[in-house]
């Protein structure tokens, strides 16, 4: 947990209960949900001295900088190159480089990243997010651009052979592909817990059923089933509400100020490393949450859940994932979603 989380969690412990009336957890245990790892690669990565950090060419661009004699290149010198007026113009990046001590590859700039590196890597991701759609469009003039542009960069410091993974013209042929598989099937499952009329769910009786199931509160302040493996998101499902502001702030629930309309379950289904799973499993905590607190069960659009028609809407997008070869969970569909 890093500071900040820790941070987070001692600001709600300090007003609210860290434990729940009573302890359903078994009904969210990742170790029972079909699909995911078994109980030995299910552990967390440990950190690994020999691990390396390399971008994907199954979903970015990548071009790579071999130098002659391998000089000892100043990674922030490198990346100052590049700076934000270029990157406005020919796309965001992530740099790479060969540790000089080491050998391995790893992020050119981090914290404990090299002092010197030998090669570089630069990467663009195939799908662009929604805040760079008005940047340059990726077409094959982009790219050989790109191509063009690293050579001119990376010749002041020394002579370079530059390769890329891919033409410009089979990069953006590539591109418009994973961007349209992306738009395609970037699909969500939703489901709420619309409250009985009246006053709504009362903030401490939500706290309650959420540490029962064994969700933790944290990240934008909402309540997550934390995916303690090293295979899928983060959070295999978030509870939020559309009660604004939208999230769940502790010591307003301790203050008794907090009535929210629904409870909002939510998952990414290319993100999920049992999508199916996840959603039955999820039904079960609704189910839970229902017992105690009432409500009406509804889709996203606000009416009745059709779980059979969810179910086999979760199935086909799975099934069309795996035969684009984006097994759900996996690392390169997480860049890709």
């Amino acid at each position: 947990m890093s500071d900040e989380d820790e941070k987070v969690v001692l600001r709600a412990e300090e007003v609210l209960p860290v434990d729940g009336s009573e302890d359903v957890s078994h009904l969210l245990r990742v170790a029972s949900l079909p699909g995911m790892p078994d109980d030995a690669e299910a552990l967390a990565e440990e950190d690994d001295e020999n691990a390396e950090y390399l971008p994907s060419d199954a979903t970015e661009w990548v071009v790579t900088v071999e130098f002659e004699g391998s000089p000892r290149l100043n990674p922030h010198q490198v990346t100052e190159e590049f700076d934000q007026a270029w990157r406005e113009k020919y796309g965001g990046l992530l740099t790479y480089g060969r540790d000089a001590k080491t050998g391995l590859w790893s992020f050119a700039i981090s914290s404990d990243g090299p002092k010197a590196v030998t090669s570089l890597k630069f990467a663009w991701c195939d799908v662009r997010e929604p805040e760079d759609a008005e940047g340059p469009a990726p077409t094959a003039a982009l790219y050989a651009a790109r191509l063009a542009e690293v050579q001119k960069k990376v010749s002041r410091f020394g002579r370079a052979r530059v390769t890329a993974n891919l033409t410009p013209e089979e990069a953006e042929l590539r591109t418009n592909e994973h961007q349209a598989l992306k738009e395609r099937l970037d699909g969500a499952v939703v489901v709420k817990l619309v409250a009985p009329e009246g006053p709504g769910f009362e903030g401490r009786d939500v706290w309650d059923v959420m540490l029962c199931l064994g969700l933790e509160w944290g990240d934008m302040d909402c309540f997550h089933w934390i995916n303690d493996t090293s295979f899928g998101d983060d959070f295999l499902f978030s509870v939020e509400t559309s009660t604004e502001p939208g999230y769940f702030l502790p010591e307003e629930i301790a203050a008794g100020t907090v009535l929210v309309e629904d409870l909002v379950f939510v998952y990414s289904i290319p993100r999920s490393p049992a999508p199916v799973a996840v959603f039955d499993a999820m039904l079960g905590a609704i189910d839970y949450v229902k017992g105690r607190l009432g409500g009406e069960v509804r889709d996203a659009d606000g009416e009745t859940l059709d779980i059979d028609a969810t179910r086999r809407s979760i199935e086909a997008i799975d099934a069309e994932l795996r035969e684009s070869g984006f097994l759900p969970g996996a690392p390169d569909t997480l860049r890709l979603f």
